[in-house]
């Protein structure tokens, strides 16, 4: 309590100072006490950089404090803070620090209209970091509500961080998980997309997506009986990552109801190859190399032609994705880590973290900090140069309907079986089997 009175007597001091100046801008005493109280905000904010670059951001937040009492309407000052808070996840304190900086921003670009062109400089930088850090806040709180499930909180936040910031790549990636998540499929796809055209080729960041995404729609073309459809997708899915032996399985399976009994032997090869303890191995030899067994498959000219042509091809696209590797930022901003494994690529793409509030709370929070935020930063950062883009971007909220093979010829598909198709999928050949 000592501590607060003591910082509103400096806060007030510094008001108190710069009325007497506004009535008396030559007055010795109150210049004088002016420049002690921004020698001792500059000196505490340099404490918070250094507290800040060693890790210790709770100390940091304390240095600041001090330099924002003797200094409150700095709006660098409020920058920096919010930037802490944003560290910290304290997203609500991060974001209205950000807005009091535009605000504060905005108010000295006025007063300082007849002022030297390097301070006007140093308002635009001001406005233009602040930007990009409600860019970040938006989505690093948006990670934090996909890692808890709350994935239409999440996607709000990302509408918002598109539309402030365009030409992130990463923030199309993660609104695509959410869509991902939410079964809205061609949202999903679109997001990719974007995302795609926006980053190097053959980044593994958007192609494991893909690869996830195609045979997710190729098991529930192959549970609607859309066999052809179901292996072209699949066929994306390998085209996309030819590692996991589960979409070779798949495409296997496609292949046989469409008859084609080569390719289906090829891509059983394949299994064979990448998952050589599968269980569906056994019955599928049974229908498909009758009186051989699995060695023999293997040692046989076309198991060993297709074993090359599979170490070819894995190789060629893992030599692509090491030489392009994930820069810091764009690791910093995708929620999901999607893995070869056939067995985790139908499970939740982030992995569940602690919970410190309640799914209540923390939907009540977005909701108001939208409502909050959504007039005074549009009123303050969209007089800022719009950033463009040299392809077509999706609307903000929704991104449009991509024309889709599977989409003209399979019934509307059920979001509930996202975690069922590929079950299906074995319980459909074994009883094709009997």
């Amino acid at each position: 309590m000592f501590q607060l009175c003591e910082a509103e007597k400096t806060s007030q001091c510094y008001r108190d100072v710069k009325s007497a100046l506004a009535l008396n801008p030559t007055c010795p005493e109150a210049g004088a006490l002016l420049l002690r109280l921004q020698e001792v905000s500059e000196q505490a904010r340099r404490n918070a950089v250094d507290r800040a670059l060693t890790g210790q951001l709770p100390e940091a937040l304390c240095m600041i404090n001090i330099a924002l009492e003797n200094c409150p309407e700095d709006a660098r000052l409020y920058l920096f803070r919010g930037i802490l808070y944003r560290r910290l996840k304290d997203f609500t304190a991060a974001i209205e620090d950000l807005v009091q900086a535009v605000e504060l921003s905005e108010e000295e670009e006025v007063r300082g209209q007849a002022k030297a062109i390097e301070e006007e400089d140093e308002c635009g930088a001001v406005e233009e970091e602040v930007q990009f850090q409600l860019v970040l806040t938006y989505n690093d709180f948006a990670v934090q509500c996909f890692s808890r499930g709350l994935y239409t909180e999440a996607t709000l936040l990302l509408n918002k961080a598109i539309e402030e910031e365009k030409s992130q790549a990463g923030l199309y990636l993660n609104r695509g998980d959410c869509f991902f998540k939410q079964g809205e499929w061609c949202y999903a796809l679109a997001d990719y997309q974007q995302a795609e055209e926006m980053m190097r080729p053959d980044d593994p960041a958007v192609r494991l997506r893909l690869a996830v995404f195609h045979n997710t729609l190729g098991s529930f073309c192959f549970q609607d009986g859309c066999f052809q459809e179901a292996a072209d997708m699949f066929s994306l899915a390998i085209q996309y990552n030819p590692s996991p032996s589960q979409y070779y399985e798949n495409r296997s399976k496609a292949f046989r109801k469409l008859l084609n009994v080569k390719g289906a032997r090829q891509d059983f090869i394949c299994m064979l190859i990448l998952d050589p303890t599968n269980e569906e191995l056994p019955p599928m030899l049974m229908n498909l190399f009758p009186g051989c067994s699995l060695s023999d498959v293997l040692s046989s000219p076309a198991g060993q032609a297709i074993r090359v042509e599979l170490m070819d091809t894995i190789q060629a696209c893992s030599s692509s994705c090491d030489q392009q590797r994930l820069s810091e930022k764009l690791l910093k901003m995708t929620l999901t880590e999607i893995t070869a494994s056939p067995a985790e690529e139908q499970s939740a793409a982030g992995k569940e973290l602690k919970m410190c509030v309640n799914q209540q709370e923390i939907q009540i929070t977005v909701k108001s900090l939208l409502q909050q935020v959504k007039e005074v930063v549009r009123s303050c950062l969209h007089d800022s140069p719009a950033v463009h883009l040299t392809g077509p971007c999706p609307a903000t909220h929704h991104p449009p309907l991509p024309s889709t093979q599977w989409n003209r010829t399979s019934p509307p598909l059920d979001t509930r079986r996202v975690c069922t198709a590929t079950r299906d999928l074995r319980c459909s050949e074994s009883t094709s089997q009997k």
